[in-house]
Formats: C-alpha cells, sequence, structure tokens
C-alpha cells in the first residue's frame, strides 16, 4: 500500500463536474509599456489595471430588438405620458391604467446598474442602460396589454408588468395576462418536460484532473465570457453562459501571498452584461465586481490571502440564472509553503442543469 491518499479531491460549491467543455482557455496576456515597473507575473508580464476604452454599446442587445415584422408605433396625438422605474428586477409601478386606447408616451427611468427595457409585445423595446432615461413612444390597445423586459432572464425574473384601460366608469378594466402565464405576474409556466434530441452533437467530457499550481507571485490571466449553444447531456443542448468557453470555467490554482490579475473581456457578440466574483477576494464590489457590456472588458486584481477552495460566478442580475446557465468556477489558494505531494488530485465542481427548450438559455422558473 502506498504510504499516503491515493488521491487528493478538491470540491467547490459550483455547477457540474464533468459536463462539457468547448476548448481550452486563454490565460497569458501580452504585457503592455505601462505595467514595466511591475513585478514579473508567473506567465508573462502584467498588464495595465485601468478600464479598457470600450465605448458601450449604442443600442439595445439584439436579443431585445422587435421581431421582424412587428408593426412600428401608429401615428396620431399622444394622449399622455407614462413614467415607470425599471431596477434590478422588477418595474415600479408594475400596474400601469390609461383612460382610453391610443398613443403613449412612456419615460423609462433605469434606476439598476445593468440595461433594462421596456417592451409591449410587437412594438419596439424602449432600452435604457443603467442609470440612463429614456423616452418612447408605445400604443396601448383597447384591451390594455403586458409589458416586460425583454433581455434575457430578466422578465423570467420579475421584470414584468400590465397596462390596463379604464372603462367608462374610471375603473381599470383587466387586460390580457402575460402569454402562457396562469396568473398574469410571472409569465409562462416553466416547460417541465423536455424531448432529447438524437441528432445534438456529443457532449466533450470536462477534465477532472486538477491542474498544477501557477509559478511565481503575480498571475495575469485573461477571462473571455462567451454565450453560445453547448450539448450539456447526451441530446440535450442548451445556450450557456461561460467563462473561458468551458463549463464549469477554468480551475485557477495560486497560493497565499499571490497576485492575481485578471482580464475579464465581454465580447462584442455577446447579448448581456455580466461580471465576476471570486468568492477568495477582498475588493470593492462597485469596482472589479461590476457589471460590463457586451465590447468592455476591466481589470480584476486581487491578493490571495486564505488558503482554501473557493467559488468564483458572474455575480449581474438575475445572479441565480447566469450561474445556472454556466458562469461559475473553482479557485484553489495553497498555502504559502504549499500541500503535500499526493499520487492524484481531482478538482470537483457539483451542479445540476435546469433545462430550458433545446438550444434556448437554461429555465430560471426551475431554478
Amino acid at each position: 500500500m502506498p504510504s499516503r491518499a491515493a488521491f487528493a479531491g478538491l470540491a467547490a460549491l459550483s455547477l457540474l463536474i464533468g459536463a462539457c467543455g468547448g476548448g481550452a482557455a486563454t490565460w497569458t496576456t501580452p504585457p503592455t509599456a505601462t505595467e514595466a515597473s511591475r513585478p514579473t507575473a508567473s506567465r508573462g508580464p502584467s498588464m495595465s489595471s485601468a478600464m479598457a476604452s470600450v465605448p458601450p454599446p449604442s443600442s439595445a442587445p439584439a436579443s431585445t430588438a422587435p421581431a421582424s415584422g412587428s408593426p412600428a408605433v401608429a401615428g396620431g396625438e399622444i394622449l399622455g405620458t407614462l413614467e415607470v422605474r425599471g431596477f434590478d428586477l422588477g418595474f415600479d409601478p408594475a400596474a400601469l391604467s390609461v383612460p382610453a386606447a391610443g398613443r403613449y408616451e412612456v419615460t423609462l427611468v433605469n434606476d439598476g446598474a445593468i440595461p433594462h427595457d421596456f417592451t409591449i409585445e410587437g412594438q419596439a423595446p424602449i432600452y435604457a442602460e443603467g442609470g440612463q432615461t429614456v423616452t418612447g413612444e408605445v400604443v396601448v390597445p383597447e384591451g390594455g396589454a403586458p409589458f416586460l423586459c425583454s433581455i434575457p432572464g430578466h422578465a423570467a425574473a420579475g421584470m414584468t408588468g400590465e397596462i390596463q384601460v379604464e372603462d367608462a366608469t374610471g375603473e381599470a378594466s383587466p387586460g390580457p395576462s402575460p402569454a402562457g402565464s396562469d396568473d398574469g405576474h410571472s409569465g409562462p409556466p416553466p416547460e417541465t418536460e423536455v424531448a432529447a434530441d438524437p441528432a445534438a452533437p456529443a457532449p466533450v467530457p470536462y477534465d477532472a484532473r486538477a491542474p498544477e499550481r501557477l509559478e511565481g507571485e503575480v498571475h495575469d490571466l485573461e477571462l473571455v465570457m462567451t454565450e453560445r449553444e453547448m450539448t450539456v447531456a447526451p441530446g440535450f443542448v442548451q445556450k450557456v453562459w461561460t467563462f473561458g468557453d468551458t463549463v464549469p470555467g477554468p480551475v485557477m490554482r495560486v497560493k497565499v501571498g499571490d497576485t492575481i490579475r485578471v482580464r475579464l473581456v465581454n465580447p462584442t457578440e455577446n447579448e448581456v452584461t455580466h461580471s465576476l466574483d471570486f468568492h477568495s477576494s477582498q475588493v470593492a464590489p462597485n469596482d472589479e465586481m461590476r457589471s460590463i457590456a457586451p465590447g468592455e472588458e476591466l481589470i480584476y486584481e486581487w491578493t490571495a490571502e486564505y488558503a482554501g477552495v473557493w467559488m468564483y460566478h458572474c455575480g449581474t442580475a438575475p445572479v441565480l440564472h447566469h450561474v445556472a446557465n454556466g458562469m461559475y468556477g473553482m479557485v484553489i489558494v495553497e498555502p504559502a509553503e504549499g500541500l503535500p505531494e499526493v499520487d492524484h488530485e481531482f478538482a470537483l465542481v457539483q451542479s445540476e442543469w435546469y433545462l430550458g427548450p433545446q438550444a434556448e438559455l437554461t429555465s430560471l422558473e426551475k431554478a
């Protein structure tokens, strides 16, 4: 028998041990002139800690655009003005009433930190970045209309409401409930059965072997967030959100005292805002942990002060949806003197998939 344990299991609170990979993540970034005086990193020189100068999107994400052939807002007299405040995640007020059907001006005040929109089915969304106030026009039909935030996951998290049309007595008459809703408040009920697709690509197993600890004391890493279709189990394809194009994201392994500097990138082709939260770090949530829109990037720098196995995940609302949809990973922080040598090490990440329809996002309602 061997004199020491045959293997060591390293477990973190996350979501899935061998489910799905999509290619290796890129960890090392090229040097920048502004960082020449900083300590040498273990895998390439350091990078600037300033956020890249990338302009925010000039319009709503593709997911918030009206469907092809949607009617434009009809002409005619504006009958009144409605003000709705959006927050992370809801509308205030969520119940509106108007004296008559027709054309109205809507002011959307986004008090949240992330983008939201005000959408009536078949009409163009009124889209506002975090902290922005935007005015648009809508047409309220005779029977009233439900409205929602069309950014993925937001309606399911509670960003829904309703406009009612008052009758001759001045009382608001009930409008139509959101499509598929039982109570008019929670959106469509979750799909309970998703049929397997025999034509789905085979899932790619995730290598559970723990990586070696990074050498050196300063580590410059790049983490690109992707949104793509992935086979999460035989016959089941979901549109996942990832760190480094794998679910779970890449395992980071350092030691106490190391400095970790992560360049977090949200590519322009993505649809929604994302962020990063290392449970192993002690930084300002409104700085390194802030959400960034497609086309933006930031530097998340922290020092490993405590040994342990930690989770990292996306902290953008609704957090539950971003995590359930694939945005999580593991950080191993060894003691400064390292760990005893063993024969085999595995990084185990527990998870489950709350299946949405094939090739769509996972179900927030089920999660």
